[in-house]
């Protein structure tokens, strides 16, 4: 016969041998009184799987807080390097921007003071490549350019939300 210990976490067992029928009322009472003398010792077996069962979950919460603190930190720097990589794409387009209005207007400047044939047929191809070129307005993607704070913003109202659940 085998009797263990009903309570998770808790390792007791005790095992009789019962060799046969004759006297086997001597024998459950033995049996009885041994389980019940070892109540005691599987009761505290079972509190301390209980405080190491807490103690477990207390380290593991301790464990998701700093996951997250170091999560929420690393998302935080990475919205500084996005925003910063951002703000210098726009300040790369606004030099572009100038670069191109220089050349526009240089070459205007220059063609205003040739011979009127070869000033229209100049001016003509000047407009042609500025359409070309098209309307590059660095001040639209100032506009749309986010800060660290509003990306972060994104970030926990989508998928990173749980990170800020505290």
């Amino acid at each position: 016969m085998v009797a263990y210990s009903p309570y998770p976490g808790t390792e007791w067992e005790k095992l009789w041998h019962i060799p046969g029928v004759k006297g086997s009322k001597e024998i459950i009472e033995h049996i009885a009184s041994e389980a019940i003398a070892s109540a005691p010792t599987i009761s505290t077996l079972h509190e301390e799987a209980i405080e190491l069962a807490e103690k477990r979950r207390r380290e593991w919460e301790i464990k998701q807080q700093e996951y997250k603190q170091a999560e929420r930190e690393r998302l935080r720097l990475k919205a500084i390097e996005d925003s910063k990589s951002q703000l210098k794409d726009i300040i790369d387009k606004w030099d572009e921007v100038e670069r191109i209005r220089v050349f526009f207007d240089q070459a205007e400047r220059v063609v205003s003071g040739l011979d009127v044939t070869q000033k229209n047929e100049l001016m003509i191809r000047i407009d042609a490549a500025r359409q070309m070129i098209g309307e590059n307005n660095a001040l639209n993607s100032l506009k749309r350019w986010r800060t660290p704070e509003e990306l972060l913003d994104e970030l926990k109202t989508t998928r990173s939300s749980w990170l800020y659940d505290d």
